[in-house]
Formats: structure tokens, C-alpha cells, sequence
């Protein structure tokens, strides 16, 4: 049985025990996790997959959230291995953005449309395009909307 099997509310990955599933994407999980001495609530995304393909797009959308260190884009606080080798992330929590939040007032659509696109303003001058902007993508932490899931992301020239 893998690692990943064992994973489920109360266990431990690191100073984290995770509380509970919060998404899933093609090859990932993502968990909300609290820090055991400071009570922070983190979310982690751990690579579900045991493809050895997969390793690689995960760890390098870490590479690419440690560079880019800007309001409108999730933070990137933590990185490691789980068993020495199942990859995670540890990444600032936010309320994800859905269509079921239908009528959103006029004032809200457009300070998400800014922090949207003064996050992707910050991605683009690195370089780096997004290529995955979604509602399901746009995270809301303390009143402002960033940018989350850079694994379909590009280097540009």
C-alpha cells in the first residue's frame, strides 16, 4: 500500500496534521492542514499520483510558485517529501472562487477582475504564462483574489 493510502484527516505530514480533502486535480489532493504549534491553517497539495512521469510537472510547479513572490499569486511556504519520496506542498489557504456563488455584485467581479490581472501582470513580467486561468484557479485569502495551480504554466522568451 502506498503513503498516500494512509493519508486522511488526523494525520501528519511534517509540523501539519491535516483536517480534512479540499480538491482534487488530474494527479493531486489537496488538503487543509493546521500547523501543530502555531494553529496556522495551511493548504497542502500532495502529488497522488505514483507515476514517476508526474513527479516532475509537480516539482516544477513548486519551482515556479518559489519564484514568484507577489500578493495576487498563492504563496508557496513550504515544500518536501513524504516518505522521501512522495512530493508535497505547503501553500497559504484561501475560500476557492465558484459559479455556484451566482449573482456576484458588480463591486466584487471587478476587485476579482484587478487582483486577477494584476497577479497575472506580475506572472507575465517573469516570463510566465498562466495557461489555466479559471474561476476554480482564483482563490479569495483576506478579501483578495490570487492566482492558484500553475502546473499547465510556461516559460516564455
Amino acid at each position: 500500500m502506498s503513503a498516500l493510502a494512509e493519508l486522511m484527516a488526523g494525520s501528519c505530514i511534517g509540523k501539519y496534521k491535516l483536517i480534512r480533502v479540499i480538491g482534487y486535480g488530474g494527479y493531486c489532493t489537496v488538503y487543509e492542514a493546521q500547523h501543530d504549534e502555531l494553529k496556522h491553517r495551511v493548504a497542502i497539495k500532495i502529488l497522488r499520483s505514483e507515476d514517476p512521469k508526474d513527479r516532475e510537472p509537480f516539482i516544477r510547479e513548486a519551482k515556479i510558485l518559489a519564484r514568484l513572490t507577489y500578493v495576487n499569486v498563492v504563496s508557496l511556504l513550504e515544500f518536501g517529501y513524504i516518505g522521501g519520496y512522495t512530493p508535497y506542498m505547503v501553500l497559504a489557504l484561501g475560500k476557492p472562487c465558484t459559479t455556484t456563488d451566482l449573482p456576484v455584485p458588480v463591486n466584487e467581479v471587478l476587485s476579482m477582475v484587478k487582483s486577477v490581472g494584476e497577479g497575472l501582470e506580475a506572472v507575465h513580467s517573469r516570463g510566465l504564462v498562466h495557461c489555466d486561468i479559471k474561476v476554480a484557479n482564483i482563490l479569495q485569502v483576506f478579501g483578495k483574489y490570487i492566482l492558484t495551480d500553475f502546473g499547465l504554466a510556461l516559460f516564455v522568451s
